[in-house]
């Protein structure tokens, strides 16, 4: 996607102005309306001041860098990554916590990363290739939740809990 659709859309999705954003970043509202229609190349300070200003995650400010032009600013590890071993813990901890109840860690889309005992006691009649690897774990769950609801009578569905 091109830098300024990508800064367009990231400002809308989170319902703000071109004047918000541009007070959140230190510029003009002018300045940034010639950069969303494209009349205007940002520098790579303007793109994170904005991409802070916007409230981003780190992913996605390095992806609007990139977008822009601009090599990313963020390095991006994997949980397995010996740097995050205090968070593998963490997460352990947190999961062991909450036994006897089911719980679960999922990454941005929905993909199962880590869960405890009492989720592997409630899923252990649903195929592995349900809850694998890219799969949507909430979408396997509310699809479970539902039960007996068919795609095509939206009556069948249950009622109030």
């Amino acid at each position: 996607m091109d830098f300024p659709r990508a800064l367009r859309d990231h400002r809308t999705l989170r319902r703000l102005s071109q004047l918000e954003l541009a007070l959140r970043a230190g510029t003009t509202q002018r300045h940034l309306s010639f950069v969303e229609s494209g009349r205007s190349v940002p520098g790579r300070s303007m793109v994170v001041r904005l991409a802070e200003g916007l409230g981003l995650p780190l992913r996605e400010r390095n992806e609007l860098l990139v977008a822009a032009g601009y090599a990313p600013a963020y390095p991006e590890s994997s949980l397995d990554d010996p740097v995050l071993a205090p968070v593998r813990t963490a997460i352990g901890h947190i999961l062991r916590g909450h036994l006897p109840y089911p719980a679960l860690v999922v990454d941005r889309d929905g993909g199962l990363i880590a869960a405890n005992e009492a989720f592997g006691l409630i899923t252990e009649d649903v195929d592995p290739g349900l809850l694998g690897a890219g799969a949507n774990v909430y979408a396997e769950i509310l699809r479970r939740f539902a039960g007996g609801m068919s795609e095509t009578d939206p009556g069948t569905a249950p009622g109030p809990v």
